[in-house]
């Protein structure tokens, strides 16, 4: 009975492992203002945002844009301040998405228009309580990124090639 027991319970850490996302071996990087054009396919990023500026924000538009000349397709986020909230995120290459959590934030009341984009297949949000909201990106085929944000007015900016 002892080696049933062990041997279901091998098996069952086995079978969880294989479905799991190990995010200790991902990269981390934190973001910033400036676009330095590293594409990464991979990892969890993060900015933590301004601690003076605290009042929840508003993400108030998504738009994107395809450079057919560069090749990349630039989605942009914008915020109803002067800059961006504490943001993280994580891009899961195998499921062609890129999750964001949007700290301090809501979503704003005018409707999100979602029309033909060359790369991204749809955007989902999710308001999680009233001051969090996540988003879930998820892309055509497999994309590698570049995120930076801009403020004044507050932007949070990804571009993203196919691989």
């Amino acid at each position: 009975m002892l080696k049933i027991i062990t041997l279901f319970t091998c098996f069952t850490f086995s079978f969880q492992s294989l479905f799991a996302q190990n995010l200790f071996n991902q990269k981390v990087w934190q973001i910033d203002g400036v676009k330095k054009s590293n594409y990464v396919d991979q990892g969890i990023f993060h900015f933590l945002g301004k601690p003076e500026k605290a009042s929840k924000l508003t993400l108030t538009n998504m738009r994107y844009r395809y450079d057919a000349k560069e090749k990349y397709e630039r989605i942009v986020i914008d915020f109803d301040a002067q800059f961006i909230p504490k943001v993280y995120g994580h891009i899961a290459k195998k499921e062609h998405k890129l999750f964001l959590d949007l700290f301090n934030t809501q979503l704003g009341k005018n409707e999100l228009k979602f029309n033909q984009s060359a790369l991204l297949k749809t955007a989902n949000f999710y308001p999680i309580t009233s001051d969090m909201l996540s988003m879930e990106l998820i892309f055509k085929n497999d994309v590698s990124v570049d995120v930076f944000y801009l403020e004044n007015p507050g932007r949070l900016v990804i571009d993203v090639k196919n691989l």
